[in-house]
């Protein structure tokens, strides 16, 4: 605040003049100090709201000089206690004492007050409120800024125990207000027409509430010329503070220093806007939902459509046309963004859903929000989809606030909401009683598909989700109820970081826990993990696909044109003529095919380390032997001509146990899927009655492909590796003590590949084609392999 001694009109009534900031700082403490010290004289109330506040006193311009405003306050029909405002002298600083029916001594210290309220030490919350556009004769008033101060506490229901305002040079008012739930501070700026507003409270009643009612006493918006208000710009920010009672941490009644709910919407005071358009507290849980938009938000492509924006507008670099996020939180934990709903969702459901060759009967956990249901209904095989939600009051907020995540009204042959279609059927139940009771040891199972849409497992304190991840009898009755051929699909966390300790001590040992299980129940075949950064949060989402079959292996590694010709043939249209699936396709499941490297890295964390880890990669200390093929000078193999007419592969040079054989030969080894060879065969039969002369191509094709072909460390993928380069005159022995020649990961008899391996999926076209000396071989000695060298 600019010094001096200008003086402006207070609404054509008192005049300021400078006050010395060393002085007024001093004041503030003063004020706060003695405030503490002897203001909180009232019996303890929370919810106690202030009674009357005596008119100000009709000082002069001498007395605005050198005195603050004084008042004095009661508080509540119930106590008779009667507190006044301190008041500070500028000129001699000093405190004059609060009314002689006050009695110092026998009053409760703010200690004692909080400390019998369970939760209240020591942690808080702030609330900081920026308002604009505010009319300059209001913020320049103590007298209506002090009404606006009652009126705030009365709305708010605190307990108005002092305050002070002072008046500044040249404009402007100062103003800290001592509440028994704590202290309300605020600063104007008339000039410019702008107040900002400080409030904490000690309560663990949310704050948010409290943006409504300040905008309501202090939101005296300015008139433009023609005397139409001005529109009225905001800020605010609400933040948890302090520590938690140890005693008190994942207590339903506590809140969280850290939630979504602060990450991505209160905390943030550059949010341009922030509106809750509903909050509802269910049996289970406080349902909530949000509409924000960034200082940074710009206009998507519907956005310019919408608003016609051409080439070179100015808005396509601003907020103004951008649509807003829309946000569903259950207990502060962001669900949904409507805005990449869409995008998470396909990616949540699909791929499961394809590794089955005809889903029929789906499962949904959770999902009250309808979008998961919405995505499972594209599918024309599916015949009945039953939801299992607890709470129908998470139906009830999403068909309301959000009604895009369940509109099934674009698909060719559905009318409005998924939920109404015949094939829903929706159980209001938890969902581990469902299915630990209806799915015991001796019902088969009954869904080709489970899609899990629980609260995410970084939410490991919440009631409704702690048991769907540590319940071994939960998972086990999952698994039971699945079909043969059956998929389970779950949502589980953020994506992990190369740089995070092993699960089960980072930030989400939940999800240990939970893939732990699955991996080993009896009836899983295999688990795939994936992640996509198209959910709409900071980090990537990560999703895990079991399967009870080996064949899903097969269908989880398809080719990208499989897959596409897959959803051709599984999804409904849609009647605008959009594609049904808008963000996945087979490309997609290409990368889905190749599971990140952070999922390596923490794998190979686990205790004991899995075996497969130590062949990450190749080793740097090994030399790499190639066959002359008449180009490479510096190779170290040849191919030489036996008597017996048969060809072998020797070694001019010593090479050691563990050098590489024939990398690039072996690297180009062909691919062919078992299922393209039976159908090239039955291709060939028909081929061969029309031209007999094509039955000696095909016959000779067949024999090389038997006799130069393997399958691949994961014989469920139905895969052939065919060799073709020199590596193939290498020959075979049934004896393995007498090869020198053997695979990179040597696989003995009855050896059982894990269920989930990233190193396996990540490494498994090494493990299946690259070849190691597994004894030192001398010069001018031969190379030979075992006959059952890939197991």
């Amino acid at each position: 605040m600019a010094s001096g001694n200008k003086k402006v009109d207070d609404l054509g009534t008192a005049k300021k003049t400078g006050v010395d900031k060393l002085t007024f700082m001093y004041m503030i403490c003063a004020c706060m100090a003695i405030s503490f010290g002897t203001g909180f004289t009232t019996s303890r109330s929370a919810t106690q709201s202030f009674g009357n506040v005596d008119s100000p006193s009709s000082a002069g311009d001498n007395a605005r000089e050198t005195e603050a405003t004084s008042r004095r306050i009661k508080v509540g029909k119930k106590n008779e206690h009667v507190v006044e405002q301190i008041h500070m002298n500028f000129e001699n600083p000093s405190t004059e004492f609060f009314s002689e029916k006050t009695s110092v001594e026998s009053a409760p210290t703010m200690y004692e007050i909080l400390k019998s309220d369970k939760g209240r030490l020591p942690a808080g919350q702030q609330l900081l409120v920026d308002l604009k556009n505010i009319d300059a004769k209001f913020l320049n008033s103590e007298e209506l800024l002090t009404k606006a101060i009652v009126g705030f506490a009365d709305d708010s229901e605190y307990t108005l125990m002092s305050f002070s305002c002072n008046a500044l040079s040249p404009v402007g008012v100062s103003c800290i207000v001592m509440l028994l739930e704590s202290h309300f501070s605020l600063h104007t700026w008339p000039d410019e027409g702008i107040i900002t507003i400080d409030l904490f409270t000690s309560g663990s009643d949310s704050l948010i509430p409290d943006v409504a009612h300040i905008k309501r006493n202090f939101g005296v918006a300015c008139t433009d010329s023609s005397g139409k208000k001005e529109e009225m710009p905001e800020m605010w920010g609400h933040g948890y503070r302090g520590f938690a009672h140890g005693e008190d941490v994942g207590a339903a009644h506590h809140f969280e220093i850290e939630s979504d709910l602060n990450s991505y919407v209160t905390s943030s005071l550059d949010t341009l806007t922030k509106n809750q358009v509903t909050i509802v507290k269910s049996p289970f849980q406080t349902i909530e939902v949000w509409d924000c938009t960034e200082r940074d938000d710009t206009p998507t492509y519907d956005d310019a459509v919408k608003h016609n924006l051409q080439p070179g507008d100015p808005r396509y670099n601003s907020p103004d046309v951008a649509t807003g996020a829309r946000m569903l939180f259950l207990d502060e934990s962001v669900q949904v963004f409507l805005s990449s709903s869409e995008e998470c969702h396909e990616v949540h459901v699909h791929p499961g859903m394809l590794c089955h060759p005809d889903p029929q009967n789906v499962a949904v956990i959770g999902g009250g929000d309808g979008a998961i249901l919405r995505e499972v209904l594209k599918h024309n095989s599916v015949k009945q989809v039953k939801v299992v939600e607890i709470d129908s009051m998470v139906i009830d907020v999403s068909k309301q606030y959000l009604p895009q995540l369940s509109n099934c009204s674009d698909f060719v042959g559905f009318e409005g909401s998924c939920f109404d279609d015949p094939r829903t059927d929706v159980v209001i139940t938890d969902a581990v009683k469902y299915f630990t009771e209806n799915f015991g040891r001796e019902k088969e199972g009954v869904f080709d598909v489970i899609v899990s849409d629980a609260l995410f497992v970084e939410s490991p304190n919440n009631i409704l989700s702690k048991d769907i991840y540590t319940n071994e009898e939960f998972v086990s009755a999952v698994m039971k109820s699945l079909t043969p051929d059956g998929i389970f699909v779950v949502q589980v966390g953020s994506a992990p970081g190369i740089h995070d300790p092993k699960e089960t001590k980072g930030r989400i040992p939940m999800r240990e826990k939970v893939m732990s299980l699955f991996e080993k129940d009896p009836g899983t075949s295999a688990v795939f993990v994936y992640e996509t950064p198209n959910c709409g949060f900071d980090d990537s989402v990560a999703f895990m696909v079991v399967c009870k079959s080996t064949d899903c292996r097969k269908h989880w590694y398809a080719s990208s044109d499989m897959v596409d010709l897959k959803i051709y043939d599984r999804v409904y249209p849609r009647k605008s003529g959009q594609p049904t699936i808008m963000n996945y396709d087979g490309a997609s499941q290409y990368r889905f095919q190749y599971t990140p490297k952070a999922w390596e890295t923490l794998y190979c964390r686990r205790e004991p380390q899995p075996a497969e880890c130590s062949l990450r990669g190749l080793n740097f200390d090994a030399n790499v032997h190639e066959v002359d093929d008449g180009k490479n000078e510096n190779a170290s193999l040849f191919i030489k001509e036996q008597k017996n007419g048969e060809k072998g592969v020797f070694t001019n040079v010593d090479i050691k146990k563990g050098d590489y054989i024939m990398p690039t030969d072996m690297s180009l080894s062909a691919s062919l899927s078992m299922d393209g060879t039976e159908n090239l065969k039955k291709k060939a039969e028909a081929v061969e009655k029309a031209d007999e002369t094509a039955s000696g191509i095909f016959a000779d094709f067949f024999s090389f492909i038997e006799n130069n072909g393997h399958d691949t460390v994961y014989a469920d993928r139905k895969i052939s590796l065919i060799e073709v380069g020199a590596s193939r005159f290498i020959r075979e022995m049934k004896s393995v003590k007498k090869s020198n020649v053997g695979s990179i990961f040597p696989r003995e008899k009855g050896y059982t590949m894990p269920t989930y391996s990233p190193v396996h999926e990540r490494y498994g076209r090494l493990m299946d084609v690259f070849l190691v000396a597994t004894k030192d071989i001398a010069s001018g000695q031969e190379l030979l392999k075992a006959a059952d060298i890939w197991g």
